[in-house]
């Protein structure tokens, strides 16, 4: 994990942090922040073949039945949205 997150932040990420379950000790999840949705196709382009096999190592680790889960999420300014009432 931390030669992936080497690679995050050489590739644009400006935070990458890896979490674990209290609830369960044996799921993590790793997060990472880009400076926009622009930038995060871009990461895929600057990866090299060791970014591609140091993620392949770490996606070995995964124990789980179904591949893991990806989520994409934009950050959104909540007092701009409850001013337009959403």
């Amino acid at each position: 994990m931390f030669h992936l997150r080497e690679t995050r932040l050489r590739d644009g990420a400006f935070r990458c942090s890896v979490f674990v379950d209290l609830a369960d000790p044996s799921i993590y999840r790793e997060t990472f922040l880009v400076g926009s949705w622009a930038e995060h196709p871009r990461q895929r382009e600057r990866a090299t073949k060791e970014d591609h096999r140091i993620e392949q190592a770490v996606l070995g680790c995964h124990q789980g039945n179904e591949p893991p889960v990806v989520r994409h999420l934009l950050m959104t300014n909540l007092r701009e949205r409850g001013r337009a009432g959403g």
